[in-house]
Formats: structure tokens, C-alpha cells, sequence
């Protein structure tokens, strides 16, 4: 699998430095292959529109703001905004925006919003897999007491983290310690069949009971089987959650 071949658009070296360590310590195989601080070094970088697959760019910068670039070089490549401000929300959107995220980083955050552009653009970027022959994960080792057990994919009702540590949950109520994060997991799974609908859970469409309406845009869940706490879709995975829900 190739790496993801990624570019910052960053005026702040400490946030830039920090973008680079999040991007190292993450589950996903990236390569920066591109660094800028301004609007004119980034329409001098960007204009020759370079193989990147994905554009981190932080919005204000010290001559101007990066969706300037984006104006005067027509780049067609997806991009996640970092800011620390939000008016320039309905601009961002308006260009190839995978997600709008507020300074200082999350790591997860950011996790999520490269796993979105897998989901997004999965047929069209280089990281999908060389090999024709990849099928998705069927199985998994999960710890019980002193011993190791196999759970198919099809015993599986969702994952969620709690803690720092990771849980599979099946059909039967059993619920198991896993080493693997949600990060790692959630590469493993059919996206047809599993969604990551916050930041500490993944759940496959058989689980869900019941859907309603939450306050601030979201979705409150009842799986089978129940989880003890709230199960809420952030607000920012709501619209790809109906996608999912409908596809």
C-alpha cells in the first residue's frame, strides 16, 4: 500500500512540528511530502499542482489566507482546514473540504477526518491496495481471562473504547479486551458493513435498535446488544452516517 503523500500549509512552526508528529504517531502510512508558511510560497509550491493526495492547511496566514491559494492555483486536491478561527467556515466548505478543524489540533480529530477521506476517496487515491486480492479482516484475537480466542466477523456487534483500552462487543452480549486501537481497527473493516460513529466506538448496522433525534444536529443510538452510556453520532459524522445507513 502506498503512503498517503500529504501537504502542510502552516505559518506557525510549532503547529507545524506538532501536525507532523500527530501524522507520525498515526495509525495510517503518510509521507509530507510538502511544506509552505505563506500564500506566496504556497501559490509558488501548489501551482504546478504536485502529486499530493491530501492538503492540511491552516487558514490565516501571515500575508493572507490559504483559500487564497486555492482561488489562484484551481487545486483540485482535498483539504482539511486548521484554524484557530471559525467565521471562515462557509468559505472553507466551499472548496474540496474534508473537515474544519479548531487549533490546537486533536489527534483523534484528525484521525477521523483522514479516515473521512478514505472513505470519500477510496476508489481514486493511491492508497488503495496494490493487491487485488485484499479482502477486509474476518477475523480477530481478542483476550479472555488467561486465553486468546478467535471472533469472526459476523459475532461482531460493535467496538468501543473506554479507559485506554479497547472492547469488542458480540451478538451474544460477550464482550472482550483487544490490543489494537480504534484507529487500527476501523482499516480493517467493510466500511458497507461497519462505521465509526464517534470518537470511541464503531458499530455494523445489525446493532442498531433505534435512532433518534439529539440536541445540536446528532443521533442517539440503541444497540443491541445495550451499551450502558448515551451512544450519540458526533455532529460532524452525521452526514456520512446517513450515507452509510442509505448505501
Amino acid at each position: 500500500m502506498k503512503p498517503l503523500k500529504i501537504g502542510i500549509v502552516e505559518d506557525e512552526a510549532p503547529a507545524a512540528r506538532r501536525l507532523e508528529r500527530i501524522l507520525k504517531d498515526s495509525p495510517f502510512e503518510v509521507d509530507v511530502v510538502l511544506r509552505c508558511a505563506s500564500v506566496e510560497e504556497g501559490i509558488q509550491l501548489l501551482g504546478g499542482h504536485p502529486e499530493i493526495d491530501l492538503l492540511l492547511m491552516d487558514i490565516r496566514l501571515g500575508d493572507g489566507t490559504s483559500l487564497e491559494i486555492l482561488e489562484k492555483t484551481s487545486l483540485d486536491i482535498p483539504v482539511i482546514f486548521t484554524t484557530a478561527y471559525d467565521e471562515y467556515t462557509l468559505k472553507a466548505f466551499k472548496h474540496q473540504s474534508i473537515d474544519y478543524l479548531l487549533k490546537p489540533v486533536d489527534a483523534d480529530e484528525l484521525y477521523q477526518a483522514i479516515e473521512k477521506y478514505f472513505r470519500l476517496y477510496r476508489s481514486q487515491t493511491v492508497t488503495e491496495p496494490e493487491d487485488k486480492t485484499f479482502t477486509y479482516k474476518e477475523r480477530f484475537l481478542v483476550k479472555s481471562g488467561n486465553h486468546l480466542r478467535v471472533i469472526r466477523k459476523n459475532e461482531i456487534m460493535y467496538f468501543y473504547s473506554e479507559d485506554g483500552y479497547t472492547h469488542l462487543v458480540c451478538g451474544n452480549g460477550k464482550k472482550y479486551l483487544m490490543d489494537e486501537t480504534l484507529e487500527s481497527i476501523i482499516r480493517l473493516l467493510d466500511p458497507k458493513e461497519f462505521f465509526r460513529i464517534n470518537r470511541s466506538m464503531i458499530i455494523h448496522h445489525q446493532s442498531i435498535e433505534n435512532i433518534e433525534t439529539y440536541f445540536n444536529s446528532r443521533y442517539t443510538l440503541t444497540l443491541r446488544p445495550v451499551f450502558a452510556d448515551t451512544v450519540v453520532v458526533s455532529r460532524e459524522r452525521v452526514k456520512d452516517f446517513k450515507d452509510w445507513l442509505e448505501g
